[in-house]
């Protein structure tokens, strides 16, 4: 094992696709960008990773697109300044999902969009940091304009924000919302 670079030579193009099945990159780090333009594009599998560069330094771009699909890291997440995650997130959560000892360097941008309502109860997110409450340093990212969301897709817009349940840090919303009241769908089998 060791590193997956994308654009790993100046002036470069690469770009990779990756559109199901399983994919583990234990070790090493996988570049978006290293020293090219490099795009990666993963949709409705999670990809797991140790540590991930989007734009690696000043003379790279990278593109991380996220569709149904997420990365789960062990170890660090940096996007640098000419560096762009975009995280497309369905029915299920998911897209960035970092570890208790990851640390995440956001000098790019992130953007969250929630595409629609959640298919299933619970933390209904699209960047999740395990361990420690992480609020002050994602609302710091929200602050600066780094990390950005769109939940235009939800039922109820503007009730996205970054939140901690004692377990994990979040940038989504509780499903279904406090204080809501469920009800079976008449005709429904729930339905009495």
């Amino acid at each position: 094992f060791g590193d997956l670079r994308i654009a790993d030579v100046t002036n470069s193009i690469g770009e990779v696709f990756i559109t199901g099945g399983e994919v583990q990159i234990p070790d090493g780090t996988t570049y978006v960008g290293k020293s090219g333009s490099g795009r990666m594009t993963v949709s409705n599998v999670t990809v797991e990773a140790k540590h991930v560069t989007v734009a690696a330094n000043g003379g790279s771009h990278g593109s991380l697109n996220l569709s149904g699909g997420g990365i789960a890291l062990s170890g660090n997440l940096n996007v640098g300044t000419a560096g762009a995650v975009t995280n497309h997130v369905e029915g299920t959560a998911g897209g960035i999902d970092l570890a208790s000892a990851s640390t995440f360097t956001l000098n790019g941008r992130m953007n969250i969009i929630f595409m629609r309502d959640p298919s299933v109860n619970g933390p209904h997110w699209g960047l999740r940091w395990r361990g420690v409450d992480k609020t002050t340093e994602l609302s710091a990212m929200h602050a600066a304009g780094n990390l950005v969301w769109n939940d235009n897709g939800l039922s109820r817009p503007g009730t996205v924000h970054i939140f901690y349940d004692q377990t994990n840090t979040y940038v989504g919303i509780t499903y279904p919302p406090p204080g809501s009241v469920l009800m079976p769908v008449p005709g429904s089998a729930d339905a009495v």
